[in-house]
């Protein structure tokens, strides 16, 4: 809840989109749904997409056809190459300071909001 009051307050509208068990495609449908019906209705400038899966490289494409920009986070290993080159703009996280107070995620979000002004 603090985390998604901390977007708020800087103009972000978070959807955040959690694995339960064995679940993966679930969120992937689900994240591409609400990324592509939100580029298609213009409701947004910049989406930050945290992940590090090739399989959404297509996604990104197609969010940046729509106009919006599309900034990438994730951390510094497990990131797909080819997916980190088709963000507008990438920033790497440091899982260690990811755990309970997401500093490393705040400092990165901040960089990107400060980057838009």
């Amino acid at each position: 809840m603090e985390y998604r009051s901390h977007l708020r307050e800087r103009n972000f509208e978070p959807k955040l989109f959690r694995k339960r068990g064995n679940r993966e495609k679930g969120v992937d449908i689900a994240l591409t749904k609400e990324m592509l019906v939100n580029a298609f209705q213009q409701n947004c400038d910049l989406i930050v997409l945290i992940a590090g899966d090739e399989d959404y490289i297509e996604l990104v494409e197609e969010v940046k056809r729509y106009g919006q920009k599309i900034y990438g986070v994730f951390f510094g290993h497990g990131l797909s190459e080819h997916l980190r080159l088709v963000f507008d703009r990438f920033t790497y996280i440091n899982q260690a300071g990811f755990g309970q107070s997401y500093d490393s995620l705040r400092s990165a979000i901040a960089d990107i909001v400060q980057s838009e002004k």
